[in-house]
C-alpha cells in the first residue's frame, strides 16, 4: 500500500490538531525502513554486497576501512 493509499484509508482518524506534515513524514519513514530491509532480504542484493565486498578487497582495502 503506498503512502497516499494509507492517508486516504486512515482520514477519519486523522487528528486536525496535530501537524500533518509530521504525520506524513511518519509514514513516509516507515515505509522506507520496510523497502529498504525487504530489498535487503533479496538475493539479488546480497549478489551486490558480496561485489562491493570482493571490488573493495583489493588496494583500496584500507582506505575503505578508513573511511568506513
Amino acid at each position: 500500500m503506498n503512502i497516499l493509499c494509507r492517508i486516504w484509508t486512515n482520514r477519519e482518524k486523522l487528528d486536525p490538531e496535530s501537524s500533518f506534515k509530521a504525520y506524513l513524514f511518519t509514514i513516509a519513514y516507515h515505509f522506507l525502513i520496510k523497502e529498504l530491509r525487504r530489498q535487503l532480504n533479496n538475493a539479488s542484493m546480497e549478489e551486490f554486497v558480496e561485489y562491493q565486498y570482493i571490488k573493495v578487497s583489493g588496494d583500496d582495502a584500507d582506505k575503505e576501512i578508513d573511511f568506513d
